[in-house]
């Protein structure tokens, strides 16, 4: 998602959000400590839900708004592999502790991006100790954490390692001394610290040397202070001419951000022509673009570490100086600022490149006023840090407009196509860039579909089907669509675009690939149950009059396009369906979303979820596109769910729910569709699903394959003879 924001002082009273930095380190101490301990104010962004989702595999957590209730005591496990994404704090910060607590060593799973970042300092520890961190398509597998009485850190990149290590060694059974080698944030270090004393542990610290006895965690309670890095662009909002009131200040204990905060509210740091940011390094950004507006040089120091960053943050911050007009002239270990002229463009346009720091410094260009808009591009990062940032935009009276444009493109194993999505929310630019001029454009739809994209379809044929749900799926529905395709002289060269849910989807599917032979074919869900699941696969079906989707092909469109709009006129009842499909994905494949649906209120983030279900169902379909394998968990559910649809007036949503209600072990899922207002299934509706069993399209050799959730993530199979 890139967002658009129309230049202009801010002007509004807001929370400063509550510290990442204090909240992973905290809820890591919490699980440690033998008991309960409550931790309030937490900063639920998706770095740090990345760090409950999963330690709560190994202590009970339970989320109540911003607070956490923690029943801590790790216990040593088998191993296993565990899903990181990009979340570069998760991975330094729990490593140690998972190597430690395995008894043959883990699997870490990351994003491409912070793959090709990795872990040097583990992996140099580790080897120094004669362990292995060894690395293989987006997984690092971690031999168990060696016990020493001393450790080396490399603290070149980051501080986040040395915490990690400090947090473990109290637990690590005997007398441990870490030694801090490079350039380490004093600051961060001394943060970890405090917060280990609140939860009873004490360190000796003596310069680059810390001593830690052999001790346990005690439970405690404890309050998240508000982040002081992000309150430094408010700070320099203000200090441009903004008024922005901050509601209540946090007494901050060790915040390596607080002291620069101060000084630019009293002015003093204007004062400054060289300033050190080995502990600051959140600074450079709202700094440089302070001194610059102010007309001031400045030299800043230390900044080796900032280019190891998600982005290189020496390189960005130089980019945006310049954009002021100003010049930058960056050396070995400092950037050097200087005021120049005034900018000459009108927009400006900012690449997050994944770097939450970065959307902060694109919404702070907007309000000096030097550019008529500000585009942030992959705004998305926002979520790493503050995922209330867009609220906090509305609270300031900043305007802006989010502009959807995420392509996926993943090929499909051992074929030559690749499955494409493009979320977007200018549909018909992305159809011009699909269909040449040349060629006719064939919309099948319903009369339940949104109908100001069919307004605009000028160019367009458009066709409905005779009745919507799931009667467009009749045989004689498509005889009908064909006899419509000849009559207009449609060729193979042309297009066909499904515009509806998922019985469109699945009709013209069905169609495209037995029109001609196969003709292309473009998906545009208009439904959430479409959008987050049943466009995506390239499975196509039509029913007969007992039994769903009997008959079928696989047949992948040339593009799906998703425009989460779309589903703002949506029924209430339909928004239900599809969240039974995504939450199927999630129970089943991605632990990572099912526990922030478990842990948001109802449809929170929609439109997250829709991207991540779509991007969990293509890595599961791209290995596995003809279902033979690991594809068939996503038929969870659905075994019995198809066969109570057919019995009952109900949604397919509804029915799916029920059947996995019906096959799951999870007292988490059944709570979660409870609390989405799924009924649990009766002894009515198992002795008639059981029933229709033998209609199922999946029976082989008279066996039927029984998808079971064992737990969260983890599914099971149950050969049922026939």
């Amino acid at each position: 998602m890139d967002l658009e924001i129309y230049s202009k002082k801010a002007n509004g009273q807001i929370n400063i959000p509550p510290s990442k930095s204090v909240s992973h380190r905290a809820i890591i101490c919490a699980c440690l400590a033998k008991g309960r301990s409550i931790i309030k104010n937490v900063n639920l962004c998706e770095d740090v839900k990345n760090t409950i989702n999963i330690l709560r595999e190994f202590v009970p957590i339970k989320i109540d708004g911003t607070t956490l209730a923690i029943d801590g005591g790790m216990k040593s496990f088998g191993g296993g592999e565990f899903v990181i994404n990009e979340s570069a704090t998760t991975l330094r910060m729990l490593t140690p502790l998972l190597s430690y607590y395995s008894n043959s060593g883990v699997a870490i799973k990351t994003g491409e991006k912070l793959y090709k970042r990795g872990i040097k300092e583990l992996e140099k520890l580790y080897k120094e100790k004669n362990k292995k961190i060894t690395k293989k398509q987006c997984l690092f597998f971690v031999d168990k954490l060696p016990i020493d009485n001393e450790y080396n850190i490399d603290c070149g990149a980051s501080s986040q390692t040395a915490s990690g290590m400090l947090i473990i060694s109290p637990i690590l059974g005997t007398k441990t001394k870490i030694i801090l080698n490079g350039s380490a944030s004093n600051s961060y270090i001394d943060l970890t610290i405090d917060i280990m004393k609140r939860f009873g542990i004490k360190i000796s610290k003596n310069i680059n040397e810390l001593v830690i006895d052999n001790q346990e965690y005690k439970p405690t309670e404890f309050f998240v202070p508000s982040d002081q890095s992000f309150k430094l662009n408010i700070d320099v909002a203000n200090a441009l001419g903004s008024n922005i009131k901050i509601n209540k200040e946090d007494n901050v204990f060790i915040d390596p951000d607080a002291s620069i905060s101060k000084a630019i509210n009293s002015g003093e740091i204007l004062n400054k022509r060289t300033i050190d940011l080995i502990n600051n390094p959140d600074a450079i950004f709202p700094l440089s673009i302070l001194f610059v507006e102010k007309g001031k040089s400045v030299k800043f120091t230390n900044i080796a570490r900032l280019q190891k960053k998600e982005s290189n943050r020496v390189l960005e911050a130089k980019n945006i100086v310049e954009s002021l007009g100003g010049k930058a002239i960056i050396e070995k270990n400092s950037i050097e600022i200087s005021p120049s002229s005034s900018p000459s463009k009108q927009t400006i346009i900012i690449d997050s490149n994944n770097d939450h720091r970065i959307v902060f410094a694109g919404v702070l260009l907007s309000t000096t006023n030097k550019f008529k808009k500000v585009i942030i591009k992959n705004f998305d990062a926002y979520k790493k840090s503050v995922p209330d940032l867009l609220t906090l935009l509305d609270k300031t009276k900043i305007e802006y407009k989010t502009i959807e444009s995420e392509k996926i493109n993943q090929k499909i194993t051992n074929t030559e196509e690749s499955i494409k999505i493009t979320f977007t929310n200018n549909i018909e630019k992305e159809i011009n860039k699909i269909v040449p001029k040349n060629r006719q454009r064939i919309i099948i739809t319903d009369e339940n579909t949104p109908k100001e994209f069919l307004k605009n379809q000028k160019e367009s044929k458009i066709y409905f089907v005779k009745k919507a749900g799931e009667e467009a799926k009749e045989l004689s529905e498509a005889e009908r669509l064909y006899n419509y395709l000849l009559d207009n002289n449609v060729e193979k060269s042309d297009y066909l675009i499904a515009y509806g849910g998922g019985t469109i989807t699945d009709l013209v599917g069905f169609v495209a690939s037995t029109y001609k032979r196969g003709i292309e074919h473009i998906n545009i869900p208009t439904t959430l149950i479409a959008q987050a699941d049943a466009s995506i696969g390239g499975k196509t079906g039509l029913n007969i009059e007992y039994a769903k989707n009997q008959i079928g092909t696989f047949k992948n469109p040339k593009e799906t396009i998703i425009n989460t709009d779309l589903l703002k006129s949506l029924p209430q009842k339909e928004l239900k369906s599809g969240m039974a499909e995504i939450i199927k994905i999630a129970a089943t494949s991605n632990p990572h979303l099912f526990y922030s649906i478990y842990d948001s209120k109802p449809y929170e983030y929609l439109n997250s979820w829709i991207k991540e279900a779509v991007k969990t169902k293509i890595n599961i379909v791209s290995n596995d596109y003809f279902d033979e394998k690991e594809r068939k968990t996503l038929n969870f559910g659905h075994t019995y769910g198809h066969a109570i649809e057919l019995k009952q007036n109900i949604t397919h949503g509804e029915a799916v729910a029920k059947g996995m209600m019906m096959v799951s072990s999870s007292k988490e899922l059944e709570n979660l569709l409870i609390k989405y207002g799924f009924e649990t299934p009766t002894k009515k509706d198992q002795e008639e699903a059981k029933e229709l069993l033998k209609q199922d399209k999946k029976i082989k050799n008279h066996k039927l394959t029984l998808i079971k959730l064992e737990k969260i993530g983890k599914t099971t199979t149950e050969i049922v003879e026939l």
